[in-house]
């Protein structure tokens, strides 16, 4: 038998083929064979032995010997594992070959082997054969001819500065070479994994930011038949937040919306940054806070109205009149993300332990709790229970300084707040909740005579050269028509029926106020000052806004008072600035706060992303201060909680997030199919796109719906509902869904 073994120990790489596939062909010459050979010839004897791994039905044989023999022919081997054959016959001579061949059934694997032999006349030889099985091949090889191209080489990869924030940019810049100059000219195409890319199809691109993390970033070089790529990491860290919010400042009471009262810090911001021109407060203070806070409407969180509910309203959710447990908090959201929380400022959401700043997530703050108080410490002293009982700082009651004034002091607390944990690698999120301009009109010596004689010429004149103002920035369309304001009454008299007396007694408050903004812009560049001092100016967002339109309200009843000429703005003061000047204010809009006209719940607004350095265009899209509480969220990267956090069931964020409308990532917050709406004291708005639906309640309004056209008709002075029914009927649809899901009471009811 064949020792197949053996002979293969030098051919590893056919063991396993032919250790599966052997067929054995081999002669024995213990015993020989005795056969009848032919005369004068000899014959071979071969005894085969089939692996038991294959199958084969023929082994094919052939013999060449001496003078040209040959001889061919087969052994059949089907069903038998061991066959014995003799080939007789063949001349007797030397230098005889025999080969044996064979192929497996599924043609697989092939055999052959051959070996030399002698032929004796009248004997049978014994011949060994070894055989070698090889499976076929499955590859084959082909001959190509080619034209040669060296691929281009990228040497050099930079991303300047590596580390931005949400809403930074980054320079990318490459090299590149061709060493063969062909096919084409260099192609780049840069990609990222998150963010936008402006030149992407140049050696050099900008990456914007979008979200926290790393963004990879791939350059692609192409010579228009290899291509070459290269990748580099950017780190993007989550901004600072700074929230900040004016008191009853009027949409054109700063220098970038078309005021003569001097804002430098502000309107510097806006330079860097983006104005924000149809921007929806709530109609009075604690509402808006509510929504800043919450990121939703104010009515599920607890403040339906200002104050707690009457009539049919008490008592029921929603009208509790502070902050209640339906709402998340920003400020704990962004602790348990990894944020500082501070605020300094008006609260106005609750008064008990459990419904002050340090309940709702802010790690340090000082607050007035009421709506409303005087400037300057008049506290008696020692202070009354009262007076003891208006301040907190940390949930802790305290008193203010003697030296205080409100503006100066919580800018101190601010800067005092984010200086005590500056450097240790955590962002913050601070909360300026100013409570200036708001009345009793008041302001430090420093301030109070800067604009004396400045309002003498009256309400008209200073209100159109305001709309001159808008006009030329941009603010409005030259073609707005203003609202045409109150007629002259007893009550709302115009400037020429006013005294000589009166007129001074007027101009002096609207100075007052004027001075009291323009302190106000001081703090804020206080703040961002000391923010670039310590390197964090680069990495903060800033949002600027006022809480409701101006006040138009008579606020010189608190007996006890020294509201003489003389001692206006002063300790002792308690004054506003009175409808007429409200009007001013809330150019080119109608009415003023606690109203749902334009000039009510429309405020100023200026947005600045981190690192911006440079201006774009004012947005003039719809938004709403519950989209304050997403696009911190995005910009920070915390998710949305949705429907319940930390294990209570809390109401949803309606809001959206502005971070793709001011990363220019998008054309506008809303589509024309969505809507804004409100309630509050009866007043009632709805809007979608280009329509506001308005019902006014009381001496200044119908009790009734009126329509109004806001894109060629912003200061609503022309009701145009019975020309437009299907309209109506389309946002009376919508108000009857913000009813429902925001649990609104109408009291009266309608």
């Amino acid at each position: 038998m064949l020792r197949r073994y053996e002979s293969l120990r030098w051919l590893p790489w056919f063991l396993s083929a032919f250790a599966a596939a052997c067929v054995g062909a081999c002669t024995h010459s213990e015993p020989e064979q005795e056969v009848e050979p032919s005369e004068g010839g000899g014959a071979i004897g071969l005894e085969l032995r089939l692996g038991p791994d294959i199958e084969v039905d023929v082994v094919r044989y052939t013999i060449e010997g001496p003078r040209g023999y040959s001889r061919t022919g087969e052994i059949p081997v089907v069903d038998a594992s061991e066959i014995h054959h003799v080939i007789s016959g063949i001349p007797a001579g030397r230098g005889y070959l025999v080969t044996l061949e064979a192929e497996s059934n599924d043609r697989e694997t092939t055999c052959s082997g051959q070996a030399e032999f002698d032929v004796v006349a009248q004997r049978t030889q014994s011949v060994w054969v070894t055989i070698e099985c090889r499976k076929r091949p499955r590859h084959g090889t082909v001959v190509i001819g080619a034209d040669t191209n060296v691929c281009p080489i990228i040497e050099s990869l930079a991303a300047a500065p590596s580390r931005i924030l949400v809403g930074g940019t980054t320079e990318l810049s490459a090299t590149a070479s061709d060493p063969d100059g062909g096919p084409s000219k260099l192609e780049y195409r840069w990609s990222t994994s998150s963010g936008s890319l402006e030149g992407e199809d140049t050696s050099s691109a900008v990456l914007t930011a979008h979200h926290p993390g790393t963004t990879t970033v791939t350059l692609e070089v192409s010579d228009g038949s290899c291509t070459e790529s290269w990748s580099v990491d950017v780190t993007v860290v989550r901004p600072n937040i700074l929230l900040i919010v004016a008191d009853d400042l009027g949409y054109s009471d700063i220098g970038a919306f078309g005021s003569e009262i001097a804002t430098p810090n502000l309107d510097a911001l806006a330079a860097e940054g983006r104005l924000v021109t149809d921007h929806h407060s709530g109609a009075l203070c604690a509402p808006t806070r509510a929504m800043l806070i919450s990121g939703t409407d104010h009515h599920p969180v607890g403040l339906g109205r200002q104050g707690a509910g009457t009539g049919s309203q008490a008592g029921q959710p929603g009208y509790e009149g502070y902050l209640n447990d339906k709402a998340v908090s920003v400020a704990e959201l962004l602790r348990d993300a990894g944020y500082h929380t501070y605020i300094a400022g008006k609260w106005h959401l609750g008064n008990e332990d459990h419904q002050t700043p340090k309940h709702w997530g802010y790690e340090s703050s000082y607050v007035l709790l009421p709506g409303v108080s005087t400037h300057f410490n008049e506290f008696a002293d020692p202070p009354t229970p009262q007076q003891a009982r208006q301040y907190r700082e940390n949930g802790e009651f305290v008193t203010p300084p003697r030296d205080f004034y409100s503006t100066d002091f919580y800018t101190d607390k601010l800067i005092e707040y984010i200086d005590a944990n500056r450097g240790d690698g955590k962002p913050f999120y601070a909360f300026a909740a100013y409570t200036s301009p708001h009345w009793p009109l008041q302001v430090t010596d420093a301030f109070i005579d800067r604009y004396r004689g400045r309002y003498d010429e009256g309400y008209d004149a200073i209100r159109e050269a305001r709309l001159a103002r808008q006009r030329e920035l941009g603010i409005i369309p030259p073609d707005l028509v203003p609202n045409p304001l109150l007629p002259p009454s007893s009550a709302y008299p115009i400037w020429d029926q006013l005294t000589p007396e009166q007129r001074q007694n007027e101009a002096r408050r609207m100075e007052i106020y004027a001075a009291m903004v323009e302190n106000l812009d001081w703090n804020i560049g206080r703040l961002i000052s000391y923010l670039k001092s310590i390197g964090e100016y680069e990495n903060t967002f800033i949002w600027f806004q006022s809480d409701n339109g101006p006040e138009g309200g008579f606020r010189d009843q608190i007996v006890g008072k020294d509201n003489s000429l003389q001692n206006l703005g002063r300790r002792g003061s308690y004054v506003g600035i009175g409808p007429r000047w409200a009007e001013v204010s809330a150019t080119p809009f109608r009415l003023w706060k606690g109203f749902a006209t334009e000039g009510g719940v429309v405020v100023p607004a200026i947005a600045r992303l981190p690192g911006q350095s440079k201006s774009r265009p004012a947005f003039a899209g719809l938004t709403h201060v519950t989209d304050l509480v997403p696009t911190f969220l995005e910009l920070a990267g915390v998710p949305n909680p949705g429907t319940e956090y930390n294990g209570r069931t809390v109401h949803p964020i309606s809001g959206v997030s502005l971070a793709p409308v001011l990363q220019e990532r998008a054309p506008r917050a809303r589509g024309p199919s969505d809507w804004l709406a409100d309630e509050l004291s009866g007043h009632s708005y709805v809007i979608r796109d280009r329509w506001k639906l308005l019902w006014l309640t009381g001496n200044l309004g119908t009790s009734s719906w009126q329509l109004f056209d806001l894109a060629t008709d912003r200061g609503e002075t022309t009701d145009v509902s019975a020309q437009h029914p299907d309209i109506v009927q389309t946002l009376l649809a919508d108000w009857d869904a913000y009813v429902e899901r925001n649990g609104v009471i109408l009291e009266p009811p309608r």
